[in-house]
């Protein structure tokens, strides 16, 4: 597995194993549905999302494997890198992005999207973008380990741990952008202990988080609607395993044990059929962030 932690600049970095994905996760109907869509400005070449057309329904649950560990607090990190392991299958109707194989030594080989990119350069500007926890979490795998990365095979990579696809016939007229507010503060409780008639005072500190959760709205004139484009969005799906883990999926499939399922993924062919990386960029202390996650 990865190891736990990295860094981006001065910013810490946790990479978090969301559980294993060891059989074919189907999405639900609704995940394609007009609701889900978001709105943004292309940038790139890709749409940068900025609005949802409501947010009523936000998040991915039902269309992407569900996390079955546990999560890191919010407070013991500023960016999760998310990958599940041992993750050997695509989601039905979704296909290989990228893919970063380590190697028995040191060496790590880069296909697709996985790619690394530069930090900075004339044509990306922000020092540091998602694409490049990507490169972090292939520098932290360990010998003989893959990492696959999976998109949906109507959509694109953005370059920022998202898959998308533009939707040409939607002109945006509204939109919204749900914002968390993440509040900070220490409390300071104080209590007195007396031990062979000597009192002592003890100062305890304890960081507290609260959270307001608001809207923001928008209608689009004339010009916006000539502006803005609507897009289909899903994270990257990111998926980490050994050839152990498929040698094991073979022969429980063998004994009968797992039946009609795909076979999984290989480490040794560079086939581009399965990468799920998950990126949850977790609020940096007093930040507002739009949900379009």
């Amino acid at each position: 597995m990865p190891s736990s932690t990295g860094k981006i600049g001065s910013a810490s970095v946790t990479f978090r194993n969301y559980g294993p994905v060891t059989t074919t996760f189907s999405p639900a109907p609704s995940c394609t549905e007009s609701n889900r869509y978001l709105i943004g400005l292309e940038r790139r070449g890709s749409i940068e999302p900025q609005w949802r057309v409501q947010c009523s329904t936000t998040g991915h649950s039902g269309c992407i494997p569900p996390i079955t560990t546990s999560t890191a607090t919010d407070e013991d990190l500023i960016v999760t890198v998310g990958y599940h392991s041992p993750g050997l299958y695509c989601p039905s109707g979704w296909a290989t992005s990228g893919l970063v194989s380590r190697d028995k030594g040191e060496a790590i080989s880069y296909s697709g999207s996985a790619v690394p990119t530069t930090t900075m350069d004339s044509k990306s500007p922000d020092p540091y973008d998602y694409d490049y926890q990507a490169y972090l979490l292939a520098k932290a795998l360990e010998p003989e380990e893959t990492m696959v990365g999976s998109c949906p095979s109507s959509m694109t990579v953005d370059g920022k741990g998202g898959c998308q696809s533009l939707v040409p016939d939607y002109t945006p007229t509204f939109g919204c952008a749900p914002q968390i507010i993440w509040s900070f503060s220490t409390e300071t409780s104080t209590r007195f202990t007396t031990v062979d008639g000597t009192t002592s005072k003890h100062i305890t500190k304890d960081n507290v988080i609260s959270t307001i959760t608001t809207e923001s709205t928008t209608t689009f004139d004339y010009s916006a609607k000539a502006t803005y484009s609507a897009i289909e969005y899903f994270p990257v799906v990111t998926l980490v395993h050994r050839q152990a883990d498929i040698d094991a999926a073979a022969t429980s499939t063998s004994n009968g044990v797992s039946r009609m399922v795909p076979s999984p993924i290989s480490a040794k062919v560079f086939d581009l059929s399965t990468f799920l990386i998950y990126f949850t960029v977790a609020l940096i202390l007093g930040a507002v962030i739009p949900l379009l996650q």
